[in-house]
């Protein structure tokens, strides 16, 4: 077993595949396309854009053709696509792919129930595509894909011999490199790293990458088997869609910013913004309503802003009353003391106890109001905490040797705490910690201070004011 860990990974984006042929869901080309783009964006190089199937069979990639020919506009991106026969990598040579996947199933069922053949078949399919690549002349991979191969919903147990015999058998029949997949969930660490080993003394630097589902939540302790034993290429979804129809509990694949962030955590290079990541990540739960969504990177930060916005809310209709109640308390003192001379002097107390009531009552909305926009602070405050300081460890990571990537970095952090109106001043604090500009105690002792004064100020002289006016009007 290998004794490090690799300095660099690579995460291939699945999600325009495997992710959305297993939801209802027909994301439009456009929005593929956006989705493509901002990936590249966030730093990812490569991707799996689709699957040259029947479009009666995947209707969700009838276009893969159209998102493949944009997906190889941007330099330096590694496109992909799936193709279950000779047909589909016709295709894919035409459209110019630069890697094809062949999937095959070490399970005899579950690749009878996929590709309506048996597993030796579909290798007897990856000679003839070797064959025509070849005429061809083309410089596409051929990546055979062996699926099932820790077990199968459908067949129970997968010898892992006979996963190790098929992977030897893509390889003979003209496979450029192979991969292993746990397509229903059902490896864990030991599994993996006992078959990655024997992966990796029969195919070397051919077996090139791990696929992995979150099925019982164990896809990121495989990946890091995986790790161990020198696997650095791996299979990740946006927001953990996907999953195979033809198997049965195949829940969602690896999600690729819980993989990416775990990495980076792991001074692990992937390449990838993990802001801009999240980003798409939001953008593409958004195209996806309804659609079942995994992955837990962020989902406490997200929790904190919706509950500061409901405070916030509560924060609204608080002002409003405290105002209507300070208005009618101070309206109530100054026509009090104008027309005192002219009313009873039973008027008067009546008055006089009216505008103490209302006085104790505006006390009270203010202490209230005070505690909700401490929370309400409080909340964003955390949130934001939390986003400045996987930016701040990302920074401790990257080591920026020049001041361009600093000032990007700057940039990133402007726009992660954007979302957050409130105490800006410890914010900077940390950023400019992070910095190595160094803080003076004045400007510590400011940053408190503005917090104070941001928190209490306003409470105070609600607080204030009221008692004032009383004692004035008198």
């Amino acid at each position: 077993m290998g004794s490090s860990l690799p300095l660099r990974a690579a995460i291939r984006e699945v999600g325009l595949r495997d992710g959305l042929q297993s939801i209802a869901t027909i994301l439009p080309t456009a929005l593929k396309l956006e989705w493509v783009r901002d990936a590249y964006a966030a730093g990812q190089r490569e991707l799996e854009v689709g699957s040259f199937v029947p479009a009666r069979l995947l209707p969700q990639l009838a276009d893969t053709a159209e998102v493949l020919a944009y997906a190889k506009t941007l330099p330096g991106l590694i496109v992909s696509v799936l193709v279950p026969n000779l047909k589909g990598a016709e295709r894919a040579i035409e459209t110019g792919a630069d890697l094809l996947l062949v999937p095959l199933s070490a399970s005899r069922a579950h690749s009878l129930a996929n590709l309506r053949k048996t597993p030796d078949e579909v290798v007897a399919e990856v000679a003839r595509i070797r064959a025509v690549r070849d005429a061809a002349g083309s410089k596409l991979l051929i990546e055979g894909g062996v699926g099932t191969a820790f077990g199968c919903t459908l067949q129970g147990h997968v010898a892992q011999a006979e996963v190790l015999r098929l992977m030897q058998a893509l390889l003979d029949a003209g496979a450029d490199r192979v991969s292993l997949a746990d397509t229903v969930g059902y490896a864990d660490p030991r599994m993996v790293r006992d078959l990655f080993e024997q992966a990796l003394h029969i195919a070397g630097d051919r077996f090139c990458c791990g696929h992995f589902h979150d099925t019982r939540g164990l896809a990121m302790a495989n990946v890091y088997a995986a790790l161990e034993v020198g696997v650095a290429r791996f299979d990740a979804s946006l927001a953990g869609i996907g999953g195979c129809p033809h198997a049965p509990g195949a829940s969602g694949n690896a999600a690729t910013e819980d993989l990416a962030y775990m990495l980076a955590s792991m001074r692990i290079d992937t390449g990838i913004d993990l802001e801009r990541l999240l980003e798409l990540r939001a953008n593409v739960a958004r195209c996806l309503a309804g659609e079942q969504l995994l992955a837990s990177m962020r989902t406490v930060k997200a929790a904190r802003f919706n509950a500061a916005e409901r405070f916030e809310r509560k924060h609204t209709l608080s002002l409003f009353a405290m105002s209507m109640v300070s208005l009618y308390f101070v309206g109530l003192s100054v026509w009090q003391a104008v027309y005192a001379p002219t009313i009873s002097e039973q008027a008067n107390r009546l008055i006089t106890l009216v505008s103490i009531m209302s006085s104790i009552f505006s006390l009270v909305l203010a202490l209230i109001e005070s505690m909700n926009d401490y929370r309400m602070k409080a909340h964003h405050m955390h949130a934001c905490a939390l986003a400045v300081n996987d930016l701040y460890h990302e920074l401790k990571l990257m080591r920026p040797s020049d001041a361009a990537h600093l000032q990007e970095f700057r940039q990133r952090y402007n726009g992660a705490v954007r979302r957050c109106p409130y105490n800006h001043a410890r914010i900077d604090y940390l950023m400019a910690k992070a910095e190595g500009a160094g803080v003076p105690w004045e400007d510590r002792a400011w940053a408190r201070l503005r917090y104070a004064l941001d928190v209490y100020a306003l409470y105070g002289l609600a607080l204030i004011v009221p008692p004032l006016v009383l004692v004035l009007c008198r």
